[in-house]
């Protein structure tokens, strides 16, 4: 080794041993400590005692709570696909939880399950409803205990989303995801069976013991009331194994979707309990080798597992915290003593080479389940995230167990500063805004309710927000500003807010205090929430700056010495600059620009181009009437434009562009005159001669002024006029067939008439022949006379008539047809057609169809058809007969003037028929028919030459029914007689009624019979007799009483009831049921209530009581007494008086019978109002107080008072005021006038202090006001209110005190830099210090020389 590398050794050793030797023994004990700690990745165990007394407030960002738009969404893999699971609100319909099973995986026999729960939360008199999950996956189906041969391992857990369920540090809803993965069973076959699932349950951390002792498992824990802002608590169990679990945020509504996002939250706390379930096999030597080489050894712990992020873990080092537990014995006496399971820290590597630290529970002899969150059973970690976004740890147990977690601190975090926002980003005069002001308030609730060891206080006793507005900002109200948490929910009445002046400008002050009667802050609906202080503001006349400046502050527990600055907010001042371009003729804006320039910047415009468009001049309400310069107000300025605009004369061809002359255009502006009706114009000479003067387009502006952009004049000339002539006329006849056509034409016109002989006025009787025209063979060409004249000939065409005789039913010809010859035109009456209708034997004329289907005029078409229909004659017999005897009961029916193909309806005959007395006693059995279509009477078909049809009816039968019943109840008394008779068969019920064996206790009161008599011959379908009786009228007699208490004074105060009833019955036999309803005034409290084995319901509100009493013979004596106690729900406050009544029925067979009582209780509950009037800021009351004691409901009317002095600065929201149960305070707060002092520095230089407010009449501070020069500087000028005040020192001046204050102060100080000597002492000294340095220079710099050549020889 050379010399050099040795010196190079030897010199750090040499410090080090100095270093060491300087150093006393506990700071050698506390440096090998960090060395320690440095050896353990970037965690740090600490103690419960060692714990901080506050942490940074970014901690409180990571706090998982209910807020009013939170919802759950859980997602897994399955089979390679994202699946994402909501609740379903229509699936609760027998309770408040349903489930949800399905595989874990395709083909796999591992279940995943969720359990939905709903859960109703009222928050300040709103309700919200809500649906927590618990997904689960088992190995078998989460109940059944197996032994597990082979460790099972599923990476693809679950992700609960927590929606809306964070806030960031700008007050920004944030999502988190809580995931469990890498879900690691055991194997187990050498231990108990166990049952292995994993799963996550949500609920919300409303529960910690208070008391003396902890909580133990079968213990209740106290519950705090749900409401928004409660922390999740997570459940996550385990069974048997370990698995891993991350959290992670995301900005809201991103997390799944293309825009996924991290919130910024990288500061991480976490609370983890319940850690208390030993893992006693290791204490076994031939079980503990199970889970030996396991993550804790099989004991429960967790275990964070991000070692490259820095955290600090809190526990419970040497097991000396917290509450002691109380025992019950076997014998039922209570042992206390100290809880003492122990937890001990572990920093190791996992199967995969990756560190990890933790905590777990390393002996537990007492074996105790501790349910509670306790500080021996419990840890709390701090991590800072670094180049990753997500919070990761462990949770391993070789038992089932379970772990409670939740993102809450026992230590009270920092407040940080508020952020103050604006409405606008710019303003300008008298506009409104507003100004928010947002401050979170972290979640310290719960270390006030933990109170772990090193506890010192977590709850607020004072937070302040205030601001002062700018002078040149109005309208402030103190009843327009308004604070709401973050859940919307109105806070504003909690605050005491106030409003003052300082030097012209409005300071705001909202507090909220323990003072406070409702004392908000001190509860758990204050904490874990961020508000807003809006504070609507409207700018005044001339603001004339160039921006207004503003910035909040938050003083805690009035902390003076550490008030909490918000952002500076600044809002631009600007004015509009406003450019228009108008079109001078009619004001039409052609342009319009409005810019917003900010104060004291400069503005310029300009003339522009626009087509068709020439400038003429421009105005400026500028001060200095330019279009350029600075903007100190609303500026406009507008540039006229004249419009250009032509004339045109064209010269065309009527009817046509075609040009006949050179157009003539003139220029012109909007505006101007112009006249084109002259003959220079109408009558151009450059025109042709052929062609004369038609028209004018558009004739009424051929004059006129300017008033559009384009004004054409079209002037139209036409050549001389002619004519085309076509006549049409009969062949040989010359008779005119149509009027002539007559066409209009110019000279060269083309023309082509061919089509015209087609002419649709000419009758459809004549086909076109021939024509002639002059000149010849002018049908078509170049018109080149005055008249051109064609004739077209016509001739009459030829027709046949065409006429048959066919069978109608069967269209086949029964007689050969005939032809006649004819023409078109011909009259058909003139063809004597009828001649030809014939007679033909066997046959009748049926109808005649033509076409076409009118024949009366002339013949109109080639053929004519003329159809003659006839039908074949035929007959149908339709006989009647009796089924059984085979003999006919009435005349038959003949009907012979029917045909072949008819349907014949045979019902409508068999309906007369029946009509004949002897079929009453028959009924239709069938018929017969040798037709073949005889499926329906109504439809016979006609089809031989005798048809014949034969009905067949059989007799009657009816039904004697008797029946025996009981009068009232239609109760049967004997059994019925039933018997089937064919019609004209006797019977006698009178006979029969005397054998039916009716009870002889019941008489005979009357009868009733379908036939009106008791006997008699069978003539009805069924004959029903019905002998009524009746039993003796039995006597019953009851009564019904009711008292109790008779007076309440409060509304939940026990109201007493005795209820008696009796009944005697006489001359009964049967049962007997009594009902007693006590009918309620108000709903009652069931749990608080005794209404002695009644049945209540709530929605009737009453209290029901049914007794039944059996086999009364004769005689029965009922005696009824209840003792009721019930507390009742609903009382309103102007109710005076209630009244609770009894009804009681009894229902016998044949009777029943009401009774009712009522008692009436008064209602006379008082209430207290007391009215203070006092100073805010001393509390020191300005005048007794009011109180006064009236019946609640009534009201009492208070009123505003003046003190000499004071101002009131708030008072009750209303000064009417109704008494309620609970005891009412109302104040009237009232402060001294105030005076403020303030001090400022003009420029730069120094430095002035002793700003403070002064009360009306009271001296300032003396020797307060001090003003020092900076080096270089001295005191140049101060003023008072305006006025100079003498210096009596230019370096520095104590300012004496003001004498009986009466108004505003304000102290301004400039100063100037001094004339200084070059060779004062100050610059000699640097001239001193220049040269040790240069000094100092040189020796640095032959050092690096002769290393320089050292290092070149080696």
């Amino acid at each position: 080794m050379s010399k050099n590398k040795k010196i190079l050794i030897i010199i750090p050793i040499l410090l080090l041993v100095i270093i060491i030797m300087s150093m006393n023994i506990s700071s050698l004990k506390k440096l090998f400590a960090d060395i320690n700690s440095l050896s353990t990745d970037t965690t740090t165990f600490k103690d419960w005692s060692e714990a901080p007394q506050t942490l940074d407030s970014k901690y409180s960002n990571s706090t998982i709570f209910l807020t009013k738009d939170s919802s759950f969404e859980v997602y897994r893999n399955k089979d390679g696909e994202v699946k994402k699971y909501t609740c379903d609100y229509s699936k609760f319909i027998d309770g408040d939880t349903y489930s949800i099973e399905e595989e874990y995986m395709k083909n796999s026999e591992y279940k995943f399950k969720i359990q939905w729960k709903k859960v109703s939360v009222n928050d300040n008199g709103n309700d919200y409803t809500f649906c927590f999950p618990t997904p689960e996956i088992d190995l078998l189906d989460g109940v059944t205990k197996q032994y597990l041969d082979t460790e099972v391992k599923l990476s693809d857990g679950f992700s609960i989303l927590a929606k809306n369920s964070s806030i960031d540090s700008s007050g920004n809803y944030v999502d988190a995801v809580l995931t469990a993965k890498n879900i690691d069973f055991w194997p187990n076959t050498e231990l108990k069976k166990c049952v292995y699932k994993s799963y996550i349950n949500v609920n919300l951390l409303n529960g910690i013991t208070t008391g003396d002792y902890a909580g133990l498992e079968n213990i209740n824990r106290s519950q705090v009331t749900e409401k928004l802002g409660i922390p999740f608590e997570f459940f996550l169990t385990h069974y048997i194994g370990q698995v891993d679990a991350s959290l992670s945020f995301y900005k809201a509504n991103t997390y799944g979707t293309s825009n996924q996002e991290y919130a910024d939250i990288k500061k991480i706390i976490g609370l983890y309990s319940d850690i208390d379930i030993y893992n006693n096999y290791n204490d076994d030597d031939d079980k503990k080798s199970v889970f030996e080489n396991r993550i804790f050894k099989g004991n429960e712990g967790v275990a964070f597992t991000n070692p490259e992020n820095n955290k600090t873990i809190y526990y419970d080092v040497d097991g000396k915290y917290g509450k002691k537990v109380q025992i019950t014995n076997s014998d039922g006496s209570k042992t206390v003593r100290d809880f003492r399971e122990k937890l001990s820290s572990i920093t190791s590597l996992d199967e995969n080479n990756k560190q990890y630290s933790g905590v777990y529970v390393s002996s537990d002899p007492d074996n105790i389940n501790v349910a509670d969150i306790h500080e021996k059973t419990s840890l709390f970690i701090t991590e800072d995230l670094e180049n990753v976004d997500e919070f990761n740890f462990r949770y391993a147990s070789g038992k089932g167990a379970g772990i409670r977690f939740s993102f809450v601190s026992p230590i009270k975090y920092d407040i940080a500063g508020p952020v103050k926002t604006s409405s606008v980003t710019k303003t300008t005069d008298n506009k409104n805004y507003i100004y928010s002001i947002i401050q979170k308030i972290p979640n310290n609730y719960y270390g006030y309710a933990l109170k772990f060891a090193n506890y010192s206080g977590t709850l607020y006793n004072s937070i302040s927000i205030s601001d002062i507005f700018d002078e040149k900002l109005t309208n402030i109200d103190k009843n327009k500003i308004t604070i709401v948490n973050e859940n919307d929910l109105d806070v504003t009445k909690y605050f005491d807010i106030s409003l003052s002046e300082e030097n012209g400008k409005t300071k705001l002050v909202a507090t909220i205090s323990s003072s406070n009667s409702d004392n908000f802050i001190s509860q758990v609906d204050f904490y874990n929430h961020t508000y807003k202080v809006s504070v609507p503001v409207t700018t005044k006349d001339k603001i004339n700056k160039n921006k207004i400046s503003n910035k909040a502050s938050t003083t805690v527990d009035n902390d003076t010495s550490n008030i909490l600055e918000s952002n500076n907010v600044d809002v631009d001042v600007y004015y509009t600059v406003t450019i228009n371009h108008i079109d001078e003729y009619d004001n039409t804006i052609l342009k319009t620009t409005t810019d917003e320039v900010i104060y004291g910047n400069t503005f310029s415009s300009n003339k522009e181009d626009f087509e068709n468009y020439e400038n003429d001049y421009y105005e400026s309400d500028a001060d200095d009437g330019q279009n350029s310069g600075v903007v100190n107000k609303n500026i406009t300025v507008n540039y006229y434009y004249k419009k250009k605009a032509t004339v045109t004369v064209n010269y065309y061809k009527e009817g046509t562009t075609e040009k006949l002359a050179d157009s003539d255009t003139l220029n012109k502006y909007y505006g101007d005159t112009y006249d084109v009706s002259t003959n220079e114009y109408k009558n151009k000479s450059t025109i042709p001669s052929k062609y004369e003067y038609s028209s004018v387009n558009p004739s009424n502006e051929v004059t006129g002024t300017i008033t559009k952009s384009s004004i054409i004049i079209n002037y139209y000339y036409k050549l001389k006029d002619a004519k085309i002539v076509i006549n049409y006329l009969e062949d040989k006849t010359n008779n005119k067939l149509a009027e002539s056509t007559v066409i209009d034409k110019k000279y060269d016109d083309k023309y082509d008439v061919t089509n015209y002989k087609d002419n649709k006025n000419i009758s459809t009787d004549y086909k076109y022949v021939s024509y002639t025209s002059t000149p010849e063979n002018a049908l078509n060409g170049t018109v080149s006379q005055d008249v051109i004249t064609i004739n077209y000939y016509y001739a009459l065409k030829d027709a046949t008539i065409n006429i048959k005789y066919l069978d109608e039913l069967t269209g086949q010809s029964i007689l050969n047809e005939e032809n006649i010859q004819t023409k078109y035109g011909v009259e058909y009456s003139s063809l004597n057609l009828d001649s030809y209708k014939k007679e033909i034997t066997g046959y009748d004329y049926s109808k005649t169809e033509t076409t076409p289907k009118d024949i009366s005029g002339k013949v109109n078409q080639d053929t004519t058809t003329i159809i003659h229909y006839y039908k074949k004659k035929s007959n149908i017999t339709i006989k009647y007969y009796d089924i059984e005897t085979k003999k006919e009961i009435a005349k038959e029916n003949v009907d012979n003037k029917v045909h072949y193909g008819d349907i014949y309806n045979v019902e409508s005959k068999k309906i007369e028929t029946e009509k004949e007395e002897i079929f009453k006693n028959y009924n239709f059995e069938k018929y017969e028919s040798n037709s073949k279509q005889s499926d329906d009477l109504k439809q016979i078909k006609i089809d031989n030459e005798n048809v014949t049809v034969d009905l067949y009816y059989r007799l009657k039968t009816s039904t004697l029914t008797i029946k025996y019943l009981e009068e009232t109840t239609n109760k049967e008394l004997a059994e019925t007689y039933t018997k089937s008779m064919k019609y004209t068969e006797v019977y006698n019920a009178t006979e029969i009624r005397d054998k039916a064996g009716v009870p002889k206790n019941y008489n005979l009161v009357r009868h009733e019979s379908s036939t009106g008599v008791l006997s008699g011959t069978i003539s009805e379908p069924s004959i029903l007799i019905i002998f009524y009786y009746e039993k003796k009228d039995p006597k019953l007699e009851t009564s019904v009483s009711k008292t109790g208490t008779k007076e309440i004074t409060r509304k939940d105060a026990e109201v007493g009831y005795k209820l008696n009833y009796k009944a005697v019955i006489k001359d009964y036999i049967g049962d007997a049921k009594v009902t007693y309803i006590d009918k309620l005034p108000y709903e009652i409290d069931e749990e608080k209530s005794d209404i002695s084995g009644g049945k209540y319901n709530k929605e009737t509100k009453t209290i029901i009581w049914e007794e039944t009493y059996e086999k009364i013979n004769m005689k029965k004596e009922i005696t009824f007494t209840k003792e009721i106690k019930v507390v009742y729900i609903g009382i309103e406050d102007t109710d005076r008086i209630m009244t609770n009544e009894i009804e009681t029925t009894i229902k016998l067979d044949n009777k029943e019978n009401t009774v009712t009582s009522d008692y009436d209780t008064n209602i006379k509950i008082p209430g207290e109002i007391v009215i203070h009037y006092y100073d805010k800021e001393t509390k020191e009351k300005l005048a007794k107080d009011i109180e006064k004691t009236d019946l609640i409901g009534n009201q009492y009317v208070s009123e505003e008072k003046e003190f000499e002095g004071y101002k009131l600065v708030s008072k009750p929201e209303s000064n009417v005021h109704i008494y309620k149960e609970k005891k009412q305070e109302f104040s009237y707060e009232y402060e001294k006038i105030k005076f403020k002092i303030t001090t400022k520095v003009e420029g730069e230089g120094g430095t002035i202090e002793g700003d403070e407010i002064v009360k009306y009449g009271e001296d300032s501070s003396k020797d307060k006001i001090k003003i020092k020069a900076k080096d270089g500087y001295e005191i140049n000028k101060i003023t008072i209110n305006g006025e100079s005040y003498e210096i009596t020192d230019r370096n520095e001046i104590i300012m004496p005190y003001f004498k009986e204050v009466k108004e505003d102060k304000e102290v301004i100080v400039s100063f100037v830099k001094k004339i200084e000597n070059p060779k004062t002492i100050d610059n000699i000294m640097s001239y001193i210090g220049y040269g040790i340095l240069s000094i100092i220079g040189l020796v640095i710099s032959g050092i690096v020389l002769i290393k320089n050549k050292t290092q070149e020889k080696i």
